[in-house]
């Protein structure tokens, strides 16, 4: 479970990174927007 609590870890520190990312986040959420058009 240790592993886990690590890749818990290294999640969290992308998101904080990809929240200070403005330009990061707009391509996020183009991507999500691009897929539930596609499954629409």
């Amino acid at each position: 479970m240790r592993h886990q609590t690590r890749l818990d870890e290294l999640t969290d520190n992308i998101k904080e990174e990809l929240l200070n990312d403005e330009e990061a986040l707009k391509k996020i959420e183009q991507k999500i927007d691009d897929r539930y058009t596609k499954q629409a």
